[in-house]
């Protein structure tokens, strides 16, 4: 029987898988397979959005998250970039887009059917457990709703 013996994954590799994963169950809906992969007491900021929608992982962003997903229909996180430095394997960077169809109003956005291709810039740091503690997430919101509305 042969043994399949691999090189030990680094931290910094396995602090970026978690944050490929929490991206993944992002598109695939998956809410709290998402919220599994943070630590009990992790934040999120919503940086174009301000301090009204920053919070608790496991209320505003289960919040936030579900009326994204809600919302938009079709969803697809492209990733365009990641970085993390073997010095800072505690800080994920990605740069991805996200594509949807617009179904539902939306953060004061009313729905007309169109697509949605914005760019997020998303940080994630992450504790000695490898979970993630916080979440900043930013895009421009102008650009998103001049996308999604005749009204923009």
């Amino acid at each position: 029987m042969e043994k399949n013996i691999g090189l030990p994954k680094s931290k910094g590799y396995t602090n970026r898988q978690h944050c490929l994963n929490f991206l993944h169950a992002f598109e695939a809906g998956e809410i709290n397979d998402m919220l599994n992969l943070c630590d009990e007491q992790a934040f999120v900021h919503f940086v174009p959005l301000g301090k009204s929608f920053s919070g608790h992982v496991h209320s505003i962003g289960r919040i936030f998250w579900n009326a994204f997903l809600e919302s938009f229909s079709d969803l697809r996180v492209i990733i365009h970039n990641t970085t993390w430095l073997e010095e800072d394997t505690d800080t994920v960077t990605l740069l991805v887009s996200v594509q949807a169809r617009h179904t539902y109003t939306f953060a004061d956005i009313h729905c007309e059917g169109r697509a949605l291709n914005c760019q997020h810039l998303i940080i994630f740091q992450l504790n000695r457990k490898s979970l993630i503690s916080n979440i900043e997430v930013s895009w421009n919101h102008r650009e998103m709703k001049s996308q999604l509305s005749n009204d923009y």
